[in-house]
């Protein structure tokens, strides 16, 4: 966690180096050097050309790229603690790579003229950075070789682990969810009651039975009876070879074999799905003939 202590630079001219710890932020248009300690610190730019370090702590630097920010640089090592880029106070799509240390144009805007590049981002390295959190629009979030956390917002979003054992954790919209190699988590927890606005119905492209999990919520999936810390009950889990046979279904999570597609049958046996909906799309397993089984899932609270 950052403390709630806020150290803020402002400066219009000049180049300023600053070593802080907990939160930095930095405002006015200069082009300043942020640089935290050996604790865990927020570090927020400007709109000039920033420099930011966070030392050897589990850091967060916050962008909101919803004006202009500049051109960054984030410096980082393999030995920096677990360190995210945190999006989600921006509006604009954002396209972000952690596997590259080239410059890249993480969010743009035309009618930003003479600007139009809201934010641009270099990486000390490929393989420095953990987790992702991504803003309120359509956004594009690769991760590394390493574990990532990669978690989408209220867009159609695209999220791609890469390699490492991977949490992707969904937004509201229909999403494109890649692992990539490793073992990865596909998570749906929206901290309140199933609803489809919030989860829309996802692609996961390339889940691999027996090493990839779904893992569901019963925070959100309220109907469930399977126990915290456990795979989902066979009491709770049902595949059939139809889609229409979902809504008829005894279980609660039912997966089609003939099409992919995962639901959740909130009302069970009764007519319809009740308040569920389907969720995730599943083309790859139903392509290759493979069914889901209770050990694909973990149940969190």
């Amino acid at each position: 966690m950052v403390n709630n202590w806020v150290y803020v630079a402002d400066y219009n001219a000049g180049l300023q180096i600053f070593d802080v710890g907990t939160k930095l932020l930095l405002t006015g248009t200069a082009n300043i050097n942020g640089t935290g300690n050996n604790g865990n610190n927020g570090l927020t730019g400007n709109s000039g050309n920033n420099i930011l370090s966070g030392g050897n702590g589990n850091d967060i630097y916050f962008f909101n790229a919803s004006s202009s920010l500049g051109s960054d640089t984030i410096i980082e090592t393999t030995t920096g603690g677990i360190d995210t880029l945190d999006f989600t106070g921006t509006t604009g799509n954002v396209n972000i790579n952690l596997g590259i240390s080239s410059t890249q144009t993480v969010v743009s805007s035309a009618e930003l003229v003479p600007h139009p590049n809201q934010l641009q981002l270099t990486l000390s390295a490929g393989n420095v950075l953990e987790n992702l959190l991504g803003g309120s629009s359509e956004d594009c979030l690769i991760g590394n070789s390493l574990n990532n956390t990669i978690t989408g917002g209220a867009g159609n979003d695209t999220l791609l682990g890469g390699g490492g054992n991977d949490s992707l954790i969904e937004g509201a919209g229909n999403d494109i969810l890649t692992g990539g190699t490793g073992n990865d988590k596909f998570i749906y927890q929206t901290r309140r009651a199933f609803e489809t606005g919030d989860v829309g119905i996802d692609v996961v492209s390339d889940f691999t039975s027996g090493s990839d999990k779904i893992v569901l919520s019963k925070a959100t999936f309220t109907a469930l009876s399977s126990i915290v810390g456990n795979n989902i009950s066979a009491s709770d889990f049902a595949v059939v070879v139809d889609d229409a046979n979902a809504a008829s279904s005894n279980a609660l999570i039912v997966y089609c074999s003939s099409t992919g597609s995962l639901y959740y049958n909130q009302n069970g046996s009764a007519s319809g799905l009740g308040t569920g909906a389907e969720f995730i799309d599943l083309p790859s397993l139903a392509a290759d003939g493979k069914n889901l089984t209770v050990a694909d899932f973990a149940i969190i609270a």
